[in-house]
Order: structure tokens, then C-alpha cells, then sequence
């Protein structure tokens, strides 16, 4: 959760970079705004912290892409992200490059190309998904400064 909701909006380095630090908090949103300066995103990850007493209940909850909505921060676009990450649903995430991509390949949007490639290749849509985001985010293969520096993207 803590990655999907850091990432949003933000290069994954950033958000792998900062992602055990925000952890490391244990939810205390005055911590985490000394690691993070994104005042909406710390106090969403502060409530999702208080709910963890409640969390077994929730997990269970978690039923669609659209059940993780009742979540702080998780929209329309975030969800699909977080549904791969947390197991869900192996989908797609609608963001921008893969959007722009499935346009350009002539696809009515990204989770048909996705599902398509996917088939093609005999791999799961959420992986297809993350091999497309690395591919696409590194310039269509070339190297970037994550490549090396032993940050974990997910």
C-alpha cells in the first residue's frame, strides 16, 4: 500500500527510495512528514496504520479491483496498481505510458493490450503489466539511473 500510494504521481525511484523509510515510521505521521513532505499522502498511510487492528477484516474485504477504493488515496487508477501488488487481480494499470502505448499500437484501451500480449506470450497481465511499465519508463530499454542502484520497483 505504502508504494502504490508513494508512487502515485511520483518516478518509482522516489518512491522505492522512500517507501522503507515511510515503514520505518510505524504510521507516527510527524515522522514520516520529516521523510516526506506530501502532507495527503503521509496522513493516508497514518489512517491505513491505525486500521491495522482491523486489517484481517479489511484484507477480507478486498474482494475486486474496485473493493480497494474504500482505501485513502486509491482511485480510479491507483486500484489496478495495487490490486497486482497485493495479488487481487493480475491486471494492467491505466497509467499514462501504457494508456499512450495501447493508442498507439491501435488498442481501445491498455487492459485489452495487456490481456492480449499476455496471451501472446504466455504470461500473466500483472507481469506483462510491470514489463511493459520498465520498458516504456526506461525510454523503450535504455538504461536509467534505477538500473544500478538497487531500489526495488514494484
Amino acid at each position: 500500500y505504502v508504494y502504490v500510494v508513494v508512487a502515485s504521481g511520483f518516478r518509482a525511484i522516489h518512491a522505492a527510495r522512500l517507501c522503507p523509510q515511510l515503514i520505518a515510521c510505524r504510521g507516527n505521521v510527524p515522522k514520516m512528514l520529516k521523510v516526506f513532505g506530501n502532507q495527503k499522502k503521509v496522513e493516508a498511510i497514518g489512517a491505513v496504520w491505525r486500521m491495522r487492528s482491523k486489517w484481517p477484516a479489511l484484507r477480507k474485504s478486498f474482494t475486486s479491483v474496485d473493493s480497494l477504493t474504500q482505501l485513502p488515496r486509491i482511485g480510479p487508477i491507483v486500484k489496478f496498481h495495487l490490486a497486482r501488488n497485493i495479488g487481487i487481480r493480475s491486471v494492467g494499470k491505466p497509467d499514462l505510458h501504457l494508456v499512450r502505448y495501447a493508442s498507439a499500437l491501435g488498442y481501445p484501451n491498455c487492459q485489452e493490450m495487456v490481456e492480449a500480449l499476455a496471451q501472446h506470450e504466455g504470461l500473466a497481465p500483472g507481469s506483462t503489466d510491470f514489463i511493459l511499465w520498465i520498458w516504456l519508463s526506461h525510454n523503450r530499454g535504455k538504461e536509467n539511473t534505477c538500473c544500478h542502484d538497487g531500489y526495488k520497483l514494484r
